[in-house]
């Protein structure tokens, strides 16, 4: 498996756990949210952490998260990484 395989693989991971969500709402103050029930990944705290709206959340962006934390994590590696792809 290249490297772009196993990215594009964890973005469709991260779509099948965004499409895990049902819908509650929260009986003291009536706000509405979601909750998730995730395989591969902590939803919630991406969803958090870079600001998504839940309500767009498409496989066509499920990769920008990755992107974002890969590039944090890794840097330039990465970056060579998808250069050898």
């Amino acid at each position: 498996m290249t490297h772009i395989e196993y990215f594009k693989l964890q973005a469709k991971n991260l779509f099948r756990d965004y499409k895990t969500k049902t819908s509650h709402v929260d009986e003291a103050d009536g706000n509405s949210y979601y909750k998730y029930d995730p395989k591969y990944f902590d939803v919630d705290a991406i969803f958090v952490d870079y600001d998504w709206d839940e309500e767009a959340f498409s496989l066509m962006n499920a990769n920008t998260p990755l992107l974002s934390w890969l590039d944090s994590v890794n840097g330039p590696i990465y970056r060579k990484l998808l250069k050898s792809g």
